[in-house]
């Protein structure tokens, strides 16, 4: 004989507090399966809400309504606990209801949940009523104080499942409404009140009684089916849009021989631009989204206590024909965003405008988003105040530097020869990360520090040699310092970094980046020469046609080039730019007269022969020797030659004190 030791079955049972109304809800499944059984078709069942109101103050009909509940009485007029199911509830795991869903596990539940449990059921068997009625309790003997006697002919039958004193843990996740309740129930319950085989169902307290077909109707605005396969399993999915009630949420069902067994939120993380309450399109009551899924996929993967399903999980071996539940719930997913598509797609484009408002308006450091994080955006809830719509797009912010921030490390990790941008492809991945890199530093004076630090690093890595002894090109790090082939018209602020050379150059009145002289529109000339970087310094007096500044001109010369003069080649520049018309198309004019002085700036490496060929030249060396320096009287020019060296440790020094204070040294 095998004995079954009962007190370690429950206790080995799982229920979550969170579950609370499972114990509830597997009772009202006994009582529709008893109804069934009898086949009458006029089949009713009464849920009585037992209140706590012994601590009230004051009962009042408010009072009462919101008071705790303790228990519920379950009353049904199905066939009741004859000596058949008398005894199919005594068995574990009956197999007796497996074909109705049933596994016998419901009555461990209870013992779970509640302390006490009392059962009476008025039953016919042979011609005659019976009463049988007990209490079940947590011990190896559950069956306590049976009684089974004849009752009168007139007695009606019916069956009663008290679930008495709830057990703090699960009464803390009870819904006190009725309303709210009544929505749990119709929310399990759905395909029973769709496929019109509930029996009536009503749900009561001292003060109130609702009927759940007729809440059904209400609540009920819209429904749908669509199926979807996975690996050649189909899947049903029915698609409902509900009246909101207080505590209701977006939720997809997962259910097996016609129960839910467990479920998924839905929110604007999952569906993008689903709001929390759906507008109905009377503009009456709000609505919220229910799917409920079936297969018999699931009716043959549930597991014994209906809580879950036996699946493969992801990155787990697989035989073939098993299926993953990311699987499964993936294509569900997609099917819930096009049943939601003709909703999502206007709030999305109507939220997506009122972001882009709000942006220009007031709140400029977020505008990178939109140019290069729009499905970012795209993810933000739809129906957020102004308050909690800006710590969003701070949070997306946050994620966007920290993903810049992790390829920044890639890149000045990388090799050498790997980022430097040669081949298109690659070019075109190291400029597209420039870009973004630039713009990440317009939100705030400590991001834009940060900004500054790491550019430092990547221009001290495009500086290093590798094992093969290949230097990054000069254009790498032009393109870093000021992007190549712009002027100072079509890049913003942020996008530059001649704070690497000297703060003074980013307030100037016109730059023009490797475009030749002919082209640049602050001159008039028909050379083709192109300087790394042209610079006209701010006018003396803002009049059109004053003489301005000064000019600066820049050039990069590849580290540990030694085949050229620089100084030579800024010469020539200086002459044919004095040479050319003044330009009176520009709109403010720049004219430049023979006083006009010129600053002359090469940034190379000082390989021997060209340190002798500038000293022959007359040029002066610097203390740190890391530069020649010299004023050409007939050209009126400044002449400076600076080591790459120089240039960086020069930025590094100068930025030190605001990377101290951000302690990121």
């Amino acid at each position: 004989m095998v004995s079954v030791d009962f007190v370690g079955r429950v206790n080995n049972t799982p229920l979550s507090p969170r579950q609370a109304l499972m114990p509830l809800l597997e009772a009202i499944f006994n009582s529709m399966q008893s109804i069934e059984e009898k086949g009458t078709g006029d089949g009713a069942i009464t849920i009585n809400v037992v209140r706590n109101t012994q601590n009230l103050l004051i009962r009042d009909d408010e009072q009462i309504r919101t008071s705790p509940i303790s228990g519920f009485e379950v009353v049904d007029n199905g066939v009741g606990f004859t000596k058949d199911n008398f005894e199919s509830f005594n068995t574990c795991d009956t197999q007796k209801k497996r074909n109705l869903g049933g596994k016998g596990v419901g009555r461990f539940l209870w013992l779970k949940a509640f302390e006490k449990v009392e059962i009476r059921s008025v039953f016919q068997e042979e011609e005659k009523l019976f009463l049988r009625s007990f209490n079940y309790e947590l011990n190896n003997d559950p069956v306590k104080n049976l009684r089974c006697e004849i009752e009168p002919n007139d007695s009606m039958v019916s069956t009663t499942i008290s679930l008495l004193e709830i057990k703090p843990d699960f009464s803390e996740h009870l819904p006190r409404s009725l309303d709210v309740l009544a929505y749990r129930i119709i929310e399990h319950c759905l395909e029973y009140f769709v496929l019109k085989r509930m029996p009536v169902l009503i749900l009561k307290d001292e003060n109130d009684t609702i009927v759940l077909s007729e809440k059904y109707e209400e609540m009920v605005s819209d429904d749908s089916t669509s199926e979807f396969t996975v690996q050649e399993q189909t899947f049903t999915l029915t698609h409902f849009l509900l009246k909101a009630i207080p505590g209701a949420a977006h939720q997809l069902n997962f259910c097996a021989i016609h129960r839910v067994v467990c479920s998924k939120k839905i929110d604007s993380r999952t569906i993008c631009n689903l709001p929390n309450r759906i507008p109905a399109r009377d503009d009456s009551k709000e609505l919220f989204y229910l799917g409920y899924i079936s297969s018999d996929f699931l009716n043959g993967h549930v597991d014994q206590q209906r809580t879950g399903f036996n699946t493969v999980q992801d990155g787990q071996f697989r035989y073939i024909g098993d299926l993953t539940w990311e699987e499964i719930e993936g294509k569900a997913l997609e099917s819930v965003k096009s049943f939601l598509s003709p909703i999502t797609e206007p709030i999305g484009i109507e939220k997506l405008q009122n972001i882009e408002n709000q942006i220009k308006d007031e709140w400029p450091e977020f505008r990178g988003l939109l140019r290069h994080r729009r499905e970012a955006i795209d993810e933000i809830p739809p129906d957020l105040n102004p308050d909690k719509l800006e710590i969003e797009l701070y949070k997306r912010q946050k994620e966007w530097e920290v993903s810049l921030k992790e390829a920044a490390n890639e890149i000045i990790s990388a090799p050498t020869g790997v980022i430097s941008p040669d081949g298109n492809e690659i070019k075109e991945k190291y400029l597209r990360f420039l870009e973004e890199w630039n713009e990440s530093g317009k939100a705030a004076l400590a991001k834009y520090v940060i900004h500054r630090k790491t550019t430092l690093s990547l221009l001290e890595k495009y500086m290093q040699s590798d094992d093969e002894g290949g230097y990054a090109r000069e254009r790498t790090i032009h393109e870093l310092i000021f992007p190549l082939k712009h002027t100072s018209d079509d890049i913003d602020y942020e996008q530059q970094n001649l704070w690497i050379i000297d703060e003074k150059l980013s307030f100037h009145r016109y730059l023009a980046s490797d475009i030749e002289l002919r082209q640049v529109s602050a001159i008039t000339t028909n050379e083709n020469d192109r300087p790394d970087l042209l610079i006209f310094d701010n006018p003396i007096a803002m009049v059109d046609g004053e003489p301005i500044n000064g000019i600066i001109i820049f050039e990069f010369k590849r580290p540990m080039r030694s085949d050229s003069n620089p100084v030579n080649q800024m010469y020539g520049y200086v002459r044919k730019i004095r040479a050319g018309k003044e330009n009176n198309n520009h709109s403010r004019p720049i004219t430049v007269r023979d006083e006009t002085p010129f600053y002359c700036y090469a940034v190379c490496d000082l390989p021997n022969q060209l340190r002798i060929d500038l000293e022959n030249m007359g040029m002066q060396k610097t203390p740190d020797n890391e530069g020649y320096f010299c004023y050409n009287s007939t050209l009126r020019a400044y002449v400076e030659v600076i080591s790459y060296g120089k240039l960086l440790r020069d930025a590094q020094q100068r930025n030190r004190v605001l990377f101290e204070k951000l302690n990121v040294i």
